[in-house]
């Protein structure tokens, strides 16, 4: 199941995806091949739909886009995450045991 807010993610990624494509001059299918994906999988993100990790990864990197997303997400880039890394959190976050008298 997809919320909402990350359909909407979804359909922006989509068609980010898309506009590198036909900048490129590829069709669906020639980024398909070169992907080694299925032209489908490849309709179906263009149009916001939900994928594989290994498929989306495959097709931003047969667009050259793979760098510019992993730089995007790495800790240097992340507000949140340089804040919490300030916390000195502990290496091990364990799961309490959760119980109805709770």
């Amino acid at each position: 199941m997809v919320f909402h807010v990350h359909q909407d993610k979804l359909a922006q990624l989509g068609e980010a995806i898309q506009t590198a494509r036909k900048l490129r001059t590829l069709t669906q299918k020639d980024l398909a091949i070169r992907a080694g994906v299925t032209r489908q999988a490849v309709s179906s993100i263009e149009k916001g739909g939900a994928s594989k990790t290994e498929t989306l990864v495959a097709l931003l990197f047969v667009l050259g886009l793979d760098q510019q997303f992993l730089d995007s997400i790495k800790l240097q880039n992340d507000d949140v995450g340089l804040r919490l890394s300030r916390l000195k959190l502990p290496d091990v976050v364990k799961r309490k045991k959760v119980t109805w008298d709770d």
